[in-house]
């Protein structure tokens, strides 16, 4: 390897201005040489003292120690000992320098601080070089391997907190299926019971006028409450599955208009809604889907509109089309951007959760359709869905 170019692995927890190695010699010109040496290896920090050496061989983490054998004060044998207790000392690397051969009992006590020679003024410049690659090479990569030990570290730490997170999510979502199945069977299936007898009440001809005005009521808040319970459930499944499940099926779209119609006249008796029919309505679709959208729609035409409602369904070669229209006000131009989006109220929701239109968009989604709306005070507003006469298959199931 070139003196010139050592290998640099570099720390990034330890500043490029933290010197490398530390040269202790008293001698001001014996410091110039033998920094003129090291300069292209490292960075290199000088003491004239053994005072001076400790201050900053406690404070930097340093590849190698070069340090003359004759301080004034404190021999360097004293100055490394003391070193060697501090931790950032304990282990680095010591070349001894001395301008005279070394007796036994100086290298012995050398040696038994763990130095790793002596080299004898005036010191050869390659062999030091040579010396120096060696120990700053293996300084760089200890210094590598705490770096990604600290990495694996933060890594281990991030996997740990990433997985108590996913055991709160799981046990999260364990509570929110416990509180769908409380949505889905003890608030569903009594409001079902109710609204079943409700309906075959109004269909008889025992009430009278107060009494059916009454039944009438309890009917409509029922009918909204199943919608909210509906389309919370529907809501939080999407989300979690990335879209509402739908089980295509074949069907026909005029029939189904029909009966959602006769379903939510029963509880609007006094609005009128006329159903226009034309073309193939036969196609491959989830059923309870659609009713699901229709009723969506006519309960917000019923809301939002005045006067007579009209449906209409029309089949083409690819696709059925059904235009829900209503008179009155228009909608908002600054709600008709955010319309389909959850959570969304108008200025008359009715006490929803503005979830329904949402639901709406998410069904014809799964369906591979599209719903749009046109409004204006003059013509009033209509949503149109359009639904391939194929809809994808089986999505999931449902519950």
């Amino acid at each position: 390897m070139s003196s010139s170019q050592p290998l640099r692995v570099v720390d990034d927890a330890v500043p490029d201005s933290e010197p490398e190695i530390l040269l202790v010699d008293p001698d001001r010109e014996s410091r110039a040489i033998l920094c003129g040496m090291v300069a292209p290896l490292a960075r290199i920090a000088e003491a004239h003292s053994g005072e001076e050496a400790l201050r900053i061989g406690v404070s930097s983490e340093l590849a190698a120690i070069l340090i003359d054998v004759h301080l004034p004060g404190e021999d360097a044998h004293a100055i490394v000992t003391k070193l060697r207790r501090h931790h950032h000392g304990r282990n680095v690397p010591v070349l001894f320098l001395s301008a005279e051969e070394p007796d036994w009992i100086t290298e012995r006590r050398g040696y038994e601080l763990g130095a790793l020679g002596f080299l004898m003024k005036p010191v050869d410049a390659n062999e030091l070089r040579a010396k120096l690659e060696v120990l700053l090479t293996l300084h760089r990569r200890g210094a590598e391997l705490r770096r990604r030990e600290r990495m694996i570290a933060k890594q281990h730490t991030e996997i740990i907190q990433a997985k108590a997170a996913l055991e709160q999510a799981s046990a999260a979502n364990r509570t929110k299926d416990l509180y769908l199945g409380v949505l889905g069977h003890d608030l569903r299936n009594p409001l079902s019971a109710m609204l079943m007898s409700a309906r075959m009440m109004l269909m008889g001809q025992t009430l009278g006028a107060k009494d059916r005005e009454s039944v009438l009521r309890i009917a409509r808040n029922g009918e909204r409450m199943a919608a909210l319970i509906r389309d919370i459930i529907d809501y939080t499944r999407g989300q979690a599955a990335g879209g509402i499940p739908i089980i295509p099926r074949r069907a026909n779209m005029g029939e189904i208009c029909a009966s959602m119609i006769d379903e939510i006249s029963l509880l609007h008796g006094n609005r009128k809604i006329h159903l226009e029919r034309a073309g193939d309505l036969v196609g491959e679709w989830d059923r309870e889907r659609v009713e699901q959208v229709i009723s969506n729609l006519l309960a917000n035409a019923l809301t939002h509109g005045v006067g007579e409602l009209r449906v209409t369904a029309t089949g083409s070669t690819d696709e059925v089309t059904v235009a829900i229209h209503n008179t009155g006000k228009a909608i908002p131009a600054e709600q008709m951007a955010t319309i389909f989006e959850p959570f969304r109220q108008g200025s008359n929701s009715g006490g929803g959760l503005g979830l329904g239109l949402f639901i709406v968009h998410e069904i014809l989604r799964a369906h591979g359709g599209s719903v749009d709306v046109q409004s204006t005070a003059e013509t009033g507003t209509t949503f149109t869905t359009c639904w391939p006469r194929h809809a994808p298959k089986l999505q999931g199931a449902r519950t």
